[in-house]
């Protein structure tokens, strides 16, 4: 890219045409994964759009395209593949002045960002988050009374609570009694790493049986405010 000296906005090539291309991921809650779908909009497929593919990849044809949303990979998977897609096509763009991103070259460099966002870690780390696993039912985000029409990945504690600023501490020592399914629970939980702190039994649990892994008063009042 070439631009005058102390230029503030710089221009760059992008492709033209715009087509609907969707792409379904599934994971499991150990961090596998299978390879992705990728919904093409048209009749019929071109074998030549399978190029350079992630092996295994299935395929299908819309007529408009097609969307899906997906919580876990919503959280931690998806913004990592979009930062990683971000970056490939930038980098094609400028190895490839004048050439556009289409069918014909979308899969082989989708399938870089994809093993780039795809990991383990990634995969996990969103399972846990949504309180699939370990099961949480305060990871799982409910709508407002009133707003059935509400979804997203956004956590937030469904029960009320009477906590104020700085007193969970009074909440632990109310809470210092939990049934034997809550105990495996947060022991599983607590052993693998999947700290739900928005979780005020859990966040009990932690300051009665691992305080030095518990939340501070400012962390603990956030949560709840």
């Amino acid at each position: 890219m070439v631009a005058k000296r102390g230029q503030k906005k710089v221009h760059y090539r992008q492709s033209g045409k715009k087509e609907q291309i969707s792409v379904i991921g599934c994971d499991n809650a150990v961090g596998q994964s299978i390879p992705p779908m990728v919904i093409f909009e048209g009749k019929y497929l071109n074998l030549q759009w399978t190029v350079g593919e992630v092996p295994g990849t299935y395929y299908a044809m819309s007529d408009k395209g097609w969307t899906q949303d997906s919580q876990p990979l919503d959280c931690t998977v998806f913004g990592p593949l979009k930062h990683h897609w971000s970056a490939i096509c930038h980098e094609f763009q400028q190895k490839h002045p004048g050439m556009v991103i289409s069918k014909l070259n979308f899969t082989e460099l989708f399938a870089k960002a994809w093993l780039q966002a795809l990991t383990p870690a990634n995969i996990v780390a969103g399972v846990c988050s949504c309180g699939i696993y370990p099961f949480s039912r305060n990871g799982i985000s409910f709508p407002d009374d009133g707003d059935s029409g509400s979804s997203g990945a956004n956590l937030r504690n469904p029960s009320s609570h009477n906590a104020t600023d700085g007193d969970h501490s009074v909440v632990a020592s109310t809470l210092n009694t939990f049934t034997s399914k809550q105990i495996e629970l947060f022991q599983t939980r607590f052993e693998e790493g999947c700290n739900i702190y928005n979780d005020k039994d859990y966040v009990a649990w932690l300051e009665l049986n691992h305080p030095e892994a518990a939340p501070s008063n400012q962390t603990y009042s956030n949560i709840f405010a």
